[in-house]
């Protein structure tokens, strides 16, 4: 008897342990600055299409974090696609993905591997509704909606056609103010959801701070304020690292002409060697890929979106 108390207690620590190794979203001691370097080099395999060694990667580091799926990455999405590929892909996955990554059932139709995982599990239109329904139910709509009025003023300010920066300067402050008085909660696609509209009800448009942080750091007093909190948000996963990043790079180029990550960047052949490396390893400290492997995104994902 005494043995079966043993080994159960060390079973159960075992589990407490691996439990303890594994880091989610917005964890108070989270670090994903790993996993986002990581999603990169995955990502640079995927694109060269070595999927095995890519599925590697991310299958590793999926036991160790919570996964994010990044826009534009969707390292989560894709490591799905590769274990349909090698016979390897779990209906929890496919369960996650609908429960807490905003996709639905069209989602998974319509595209050619989700959809061969989608019938290997039987999934039902309503299996999937459902799921995506507990997703819905957990959002905060009025959150959501002062992100949607958030991005439309400040848009609709500058683009009216004669922009008057009086006017400009009050929307910027109104959403600075509007931002301070959420920002113990950081707008997750979890919190918030994504770009996709929630019903025929909801409003469409953009809940990202993306934009609005860029116009927000053109204000010294106001970027001081925003700096060190959405970097200790992109330590957490919470925030993109691209979205400080940007936020960065624009108040660096007003106050001090330069590109502090290079994002508005010039052609880096003309680079010099040792401001590349700077440049690089300040990308590599706030969780970014190279310039190298920034180019290449670009060309081979967005150009040819």
């Amino acid at each position: 008897m005494k043995k079966i108390i043993f080994l159960g207690l060390l079973i159960s620590l075992g589990l407490f342990s691996c439990k303890s190794n594994y880091t989610r979203v917005g964890d108070k001691n989270a670090n994903y600055i790993p996993y986002y370097l990581k999603v990169y080099e995955a990502d640079s395999l995927y694109l060269l299409k070595n999927y095995e060694s890519s599925y590697k990667i991310l299958d590793s580091l999926f036991k160790k974090y919570e996964p994010i799926n990044m826009p534009m990455y969707f390292e989560y999405e894709n490591y799905i696609k590769m274990a349909v590929k090698f016979n390897k892909v779990k209906k929890e996955d496919l369960k996650n993905l609908a429960r807490n990554y905003d996709y639905r059932y069209n989602d998974f139709n319509k595209d050619s591997l989700l959809n061969v995982a989608l019938n290997k599990f039987k999934f039902s239109t309503k299996q999937i509704d459902d799921l995506h329904n507990k997703f819905e139910s957990e959002i905060d709509t009025v959150y959501r909606n002062l992100l949607y009025k958030m991005n439309f003023d400040d848009q609709k300010v500058r683009i009216s056609g004669n922009t008057d920066s009086n006017e400009v300067r009050i929307v910027d402050f109104k959403n600075d103010s509007l931002l301070r008085l959420n920002l113990n909660r950081f707008p997750t696609v979890q919190k918030v959801g994504s770009w996709k509209k929630l019903n025929h009800e909801d409003l469409n448009g953009n809940v990202s701070l993306d934009v609005v942080l860029i116009h927000l750091s053109a204000y010294e007093n106001l970027f001081e304020y925003y700096d060190n909190r959405f970097l200790d948000y992109v330590r957490k996963g919470e925030c993109l690292p691209k979205t400080y990043a940007h936020m960065k790079d624009k108040n660096n180029m007003i106050y001090h002409n330069e590109s502090f990550y290079h994002f508005l960047f010039p052609s880096i052949k003309s680079m010099d060697d040792n401001l590349k490396k700077e440049i690089d390893n300040r990308r590599k400290k706030t969780g970014l890929p190279s310039i190298e492997y920034e180019k290449i995104w670009f060309e081979e994902r967005l150009m040819k979106m």
